[in-house]
């Protein structure tokens, strides 16, 4: 009676000898950028470390559903590791290429996925521009204007066109960026049927009792301009009134949960601020969401302090005052 190593064996001496070149060419693309842990303590557990009579086969004898994808994703992962690894060594914090290597993440690749065509969406231009970006690439419009001067500054255009990009240039272009983006977020979130309100000055009322949002909003009220610029005002880029939350699990109606919520539209190019930190456990945009959220935590428990001292003291006690609480009743 054959067992499954004989058989495999039994296989492999009748298989033609391209299979058995063919594993091993596998095997020694695997070997030249596996780890040294993959090539030792965890050996057994990768199909590309297993003898040319299992080919195929894991060390225990089974085999995944499909042997192409599963060595190909051996091999693809192993090389991306190796790949990180060199530019980590080689390339200082902070730098383009390095930046953009570490902060990829499926998203990226979104815009990528409209290439110019007859709707027009992104022109060819354009397109040129994504590419370079996604792959960490010289800005092919940018590149031959790289070390020429522009802004009141005089500062030296980079081959990335980064610093043009970040720059802050006459004609109001990061705000009317910004606008346009809150625009799009509402007009998507109509189309969803969500009810939502842009610089919402008031997403406090019904939250925060009296007297303390009476006070806050004789605070903003009595300073002339955009509300949005008062001293101690603390106005979300957008409100959304009815925001689905998930499904209600009683009765599995199907109907959704809703809750109010406040987002913030923010737009980010690369520079230091942004990029020059470790990206491989937190990305630049996590990163930056992550300071959105303390920095709402921080602003309620100012607005305690100072408008419902009755309640928190100087803040050092510990309780939670009504804004701190009112903010706390937005989805996360």
């Amino acid at each position: 009676m054959f067992t499954t190593d004989d058989r495999l064996r039994r296989d492999c001496r009748a298989s033609p000898p391209t299979l058995r070149h063919a594993w091993t060419h596998l095997k020694n693309k695997f070997q030249d950028v596996a780890t040294p842990a993959q090539l030792t303590t965890n050996s057994s557990d990768y199909l590309l470390m297993q003898d040319v009579s299992r080919a195929g086969f894991y060390q225990d004898g089974s085999k995944p559903k499909s042997a192409t994808a599963a060595i190909t994703i051996e091999l693809e992962k192993a090389r991306m590791k190796a790949l990180g690894k060199r530019i980590d060594q080689s390339l200082p914090q902070g730098h383009y290429e390095r930046a953009s290597f570490e902060s990829h993440q499926k998203i990226c690749a979104i815009p990528l996925l409209s290439p110019p065509d007859q709707i027009g969406y992104q022109d060819n231009n354009c397109f040129q521009m994504l590419i370079a970006k996604y792959l960490g690439q010289p800005n092919p419009f940018c590149q031959h204007l790289a070390g020429r001067f522009f802004g009141r500054n005089a500062t030296p255009l980079d081959m990335y066109g980064a610093n043009l990009s970040s720059e802050s240039l006459p004609g109001g272009g990061h705000t009317k960026r910004h606008t346009s983006l809150q625009h799009l977020i509402q007009d998507m979130m109509r189309l969803g049927n969500i009810d939502s309100v842009l610089e919402a000055v008031n997403f406090f009322h019904g939250k925060v009792g009296q007297p303390f949002i009476g006070d806050y909003v004789h605070n903003i009220s009595r300073q002339p301009g955009n509300p949005r610029n008062a001293r101690h005002a603390v106005v979300p880029d957008i409100h959304a009134t009815n925001y689905p939350t998930g499904t209600q699990v009683v009765n599995a109606s199907g109907a959704t949960r809703s809750a109010d919520a406040v987002f913030e539209v923010k737009t980010y190019d690369f520079c230091p601020t942004r990029y020059n930190h470790n990206s491989q456990n937190i990305n630049p945009a996590n990163r930056r969401a992550r300071e959105l959220v303390n920095q709402y935590k921080c602003k309620v428990r100012k607005l305690d302090i100072m408008f419902a001292a009755a309640v928190v003291g100087d803040g050092n006690n510990n309780v939670i005052g009504p804004f701190e609480n009112a903010l706390s009743q937005f989805h996360d």
